[in-house]
């Protein structure tokens, strides 16, 4: 045990440690509430963009099926519009590049970093994609994707991959995070108040008794006795000192 601590007055300490263990439940807590929050709205965050998707896919259908590139060039160009979207691209049913959309705010570095890690993906997970049409999410730190195949009479035709960064997610998480440490702050203060007063039924009897105990010293009256206001071991303490 730290030196400081064991020089602190009995009143001190048990501040120390109940201020620490409702500091430590309240780091604990908040980092549940935390953890919980930025899974939840990360699932929402891929749903929205997985809606999105959907959609997309469903107005793209006809212009992979008749090869209208132009068309379908068209359709991804209307991403322009969403700060958030960093690419999309479409892949005919033999996985050949049909139309791409880069967002011009993004730097090309960092969507070929990004295509060559989903490329990677769709051909680890070509089967599922193409065969079974199986709806796929990639998120990383940087950006979330969704890989949405796009079917027609039962077959697919294409796959539809929208790519989305993660700054709203992180503006929402980095908000709560501020809002929640001034909220634990906040009840840790109120909580520290409450536990100096509630501190006092420990502290205030030994006082009590230290004060006794300096009478009989400096008076020498060895016939000083304390009330005994208390019934718990305080009280067995003082009657102690009383017999004594």
């Amino acid at each position: 045990m730290s030196i400081w601590f064991k020089h602190l007055s009995i009143r001190h300490k048990l501040l120390v440690l109940l201020a620490s263990s409702v500091a430590f439940a309240l780091l604990i807590s908040s980092a549940l509430i935390i953890g919980y929050t930025y899974k939840t709205q990360t699932k929402h965050s891929l749903h929205d963009l997985s809606q999105y998707a959907r959609v997309m896919s469903t107005n793209i259908q006809a212009s992979i099926v008749f090869h209208d590139d132009v068309s379908t060039s068209k359709i991804l160009s209307s991403f322009e519009g969403d700060p958030h979207i960093m690419t999309a691209w479409v892949l005919g049913e033999d996985k050949n590049l049909l139309s791409r959309f880069v967002s011009q705010t993004e730097s090309q570095t960092h969507i070929e970093e990004i295509t060559t890690i989903l490329e990677a993906f769709i051909a680890k997970n070509g089967e599922k994609l193409f065969k079974r049409q199986e709806t796929f999410h990639y998120i990383t730190d940087a950006f979330m994707a969704v890989l949405q195949p796009v079917g027609y009479d039962g077959n697919v035709v294409g796959l539809l991959v929208i790519v989305s960064d993660t700054r709203l997610l992180k503006e929402m998480m980095f908000d709560f995070i501020v809002i929640q440490s001034a909220i634990s702050i906040a009840v840790f203060g109120i909580i520290f108040l409450c536990l100096w007063w509630l501190q006092k039924p420990f502290s205030e009897p030994i006082d009590f008794l230290m004060k006794a105990i300096q009478a009989v010293r400096e008076t020498k009256n060895y016939g000083t006795s304390v009330e005994l206001s208390q019934k718990d071991e305080f009280g067995a303490l003082y009657r102690h000192f009383n017999e004594m």
